[in-house]
């Protein structure tokens, strides 16, 4: 058969900090990392291919409560 199956675990991780400047006002910082190793394997070319992936962010963001009813963020 010509086929081609697919396997992959992602792991993610996401971690964030606030600091409050103000009654209604804040600033931010969240960073994430993650990493993945799928596999393709094709029974047609009899061949696997493995890969491993991996990244990072950093976001900074504001945040700021203009009314009871309204906010802005930003990041």
């Amino acid at each position: 058969a010509n086929g081609t199956s697919h396997t992959a675990s992602v792991v993610d991780a996401i971690l964030g900090a606030d600091y409050q400047l103000s009654p209604n006002l804040l600033l931010g910082l969240s960073g994430a990392l993650d990493s993945g190793d799928p596999t393709i394997v094709s029974s047609a070319t009899a061949s696997i291919a493995q890969l491993q992936t991996s990244g990072f962010s950093l976001a900074p963001y504001l945040g700021w409560q203009i009314s009871p009813t309204l906010s802005l963020d930003a990041s």
